[in-house]
């Protein structure tokens, strides 16, 4: 069993695919197409022939979860088992000083790391079943329905979205961030595996966006938002997504998976349309949790020893 960090240049792109549509926990994280858009220079730890794979984003010798992924993932052509997760969990504390990314739900939780492995959660709903039938007024309070309307894009119209689209939302992307969501919207409409929305007031000003992709039965949304709104805020982003559930992925097979702390949707409100709660693993290294393992570890050595 082997295991190697590849650069982007040296990647077998045809391996790769054939392992993340074979794997258990395939994803839109996981395929070339996504990640080209993310980062034209993301890496990958690779296992055997292309038996497990991992997408990889660093910064010199930090490894980081780019805007627009929720969680990196290992994806396995065979079963994930815990002897793989450890592999790549050793592979990364030798490789990286300081670490901060996530792995989805198949990740095993029980493995020996360096860093802390915290559980964080997000919402998932079961587009089959739809959103319950419930009161927006009575989540939100009393709201002017009439004043805000939902726009589709197609693929004739995605090309005029602009990037500044994003930065009137989200004051906080940078610009590099807002062309790659403007060019993920581009690609993901135009291939019919995404969907653009925007939130208009009165028909002309934009208060909102959301930007839906789907995937091997998942659906993520990279960009979610709602700014600038007379009324509450949280209206307009549960207006968007009613609107892209129902329109489209409702009565269809699929996982939709959104982050409570970025959609900006109170959890009470998730609950009540519906949503489910499940837990993932975020794992952090840095320089300090680094030296006081070495420490703790020296010391056991130590009284062992003695």
């Amino acid at each position: 069993m082997s295991i190697r960090y590849y650069h982007h240049k040296d990647i077998d792109f045809d391996k790769w695919e054939f392992c993340v549509s074979n794997s258990l926990n395939a994803c839109v994280y996981g395929h070339v197409w996504y990640l080209n858009n993310v980062s034209l220079t993301w890496d990958g730890i690779v296992m055997d022939d292309y038996r497990a794979v991992m997408p990889v984003f660093r910064d010199a010798d930090r490894m980081y979860l780019p805007y627009g992924m929720l969680w990196t993932g290992i994806y396995c052509k065979d079963v994930l088992t815990p002897w793989d997760c450890q592999k790549f969990i050793d592979f990364i504390d030798n490789k990286f000083k300081n670490v901060n990314i996530a792995f989805d739900k198949y990740f095993f939780g029980n493995v020996n790391v360096g860093g802390r492995l915290l559980k964080e959660s997000v919402y998932q709903l079961d587009t089959f079943k739809g959103i319950s039938n419930v009161d927006v007024q009575d989540l939100v309070g009393v709201v002017n329905y009439n004043r805000y309307t939902c726009r589709d894009h197609i693929a004739n119209t995605v090309k005029a979205v602009i990037y500044s689209n994003f930065l009137d939302i989200d004051k906080s992307l940078s610009f590099k961030t807002s062309m790659m969501l403007k060019n993920l919207a581009n690609r993901s409409v135009v291939n019919k595996f995404g969907v653009y929305t925007e939130l208009l007031e009165r028909g002309v000003s934009i208060r909102g966006l959301a930007l839906a992709v789907y995937c091997d039965s998942y659906i993520f949304m990279p960009f979610f938002g709602a700014a600038n709104m007379q009324t509450d805020t949280a209206f307009g982003r549960i207006l968007l997504l009613s609107h892209i559930v129902n329109k489209y992925f409702a009565h269809k097979p699929g996982i939709l998976v959104l982050d409570q702390r970025k959609c900006g949707i109170p959890s009470q409100a998730l609950e009540k349309m519906g949503f489910r709660r499940y837990n993932y693993y975020r794992y952090k290294v840095d320089m300090i949790t680094k030296f006081t393992n070495l420490f703790k570890t020296n010391n056991r050595q130590t009284q062992f020893s003695e």
